[in-house]
């Protein structure tokens, strides 16, 4: 990348707004930059919006679970215990 940050020749990806299971994802392709923050702007050229990206983490490997307990997980943020794990077990098994 530049001193402007911007990537240069083939180092910009091309970004692109899908929708996955309703939900809309940028979907990028090509290059290998990936700017961290995305300007929007109207018609007109003026700012609209702003997007911010930051790398994700590869989720941890979980130990094979024995019972459907072993599932839970506490959710301290919201103060409740998130059961999908469990279900999917229960109902797996």
């Amino acid at each position: 990348m530049s001193e402007k940050n911007q990537p240069e020749g083939t180092e910009a990806s091309t970004l692109a707004l899908e929708y996955k299971d309703g939900q809309p994802v940028i979907a990028v392709s090509g290059g290998s930059a990936i700017p961290p923050k995305v300007t929007v702007v109207d018609e007109q050229g003026n700012p609209v919006a702003l997007y911010s990206a930051e790398a994700i983490t590869k989720p941890q490997a979980r130990a094979a679970f024995t019972t459907a307990d072993h599932a839970l997980t506490y959710e301290v943020e919201h103060g409740l215990f998130d059961v999908s794990y469990a279900a999917a077990w229960q109902l797996g098994r």
